[in-house]
């Protein structure tokens, strides 16, 4: 059983980190590996789509940093579902866990 409370401060931290910075997709699949000490990797990508659930419906955004200079690209729907929905979607593709820079990254707007 996974400590809520664990993945509920892991929300709260990425909240505040992109504040001042963009979050990766990749930096939430290591630090699930990490503080979880989990290999398996349906379990991963499990509690990282928590995670980023969690992200998303307290504000965060899911972007496309721009390929030249400073700034990144909304997503043009933002509906909770449809974000989640493009991830997994994505990440079935990489049939693997996304490298930095893959799939989406999260902004505080």
């Amino acid at each position: 059983m996974v400590d809520q409370q664990k993945i509920a401060k892991i929300v709260q931290d990425y909240i505040q980190a992109a504040k001042t910075d963009y979050v990766g997709l990749w930096q939430i699949v290591i630090k699930v590996r990490h503080d979880f000490s989990i290999s398996n990797r349906a379990e991963v990508r499990r509690l990282v789509m928590q995670i980023v659930e969690g992200m998303l419906s307290d504000g965060l955004e899911a972007v496309t940093l721009k390929s030249v200079g400073p700034g990144c690209t909304p997503w043009e729907n933002q509906n909770l579902n449809y974000v989640l929905d493009q991830i997994a979607s994505e990440w079935d593709h990489l049939d693997r866990d996304p490298n930095p820079g893959e799939i989406v990254w999260f902004n505080s707007p």
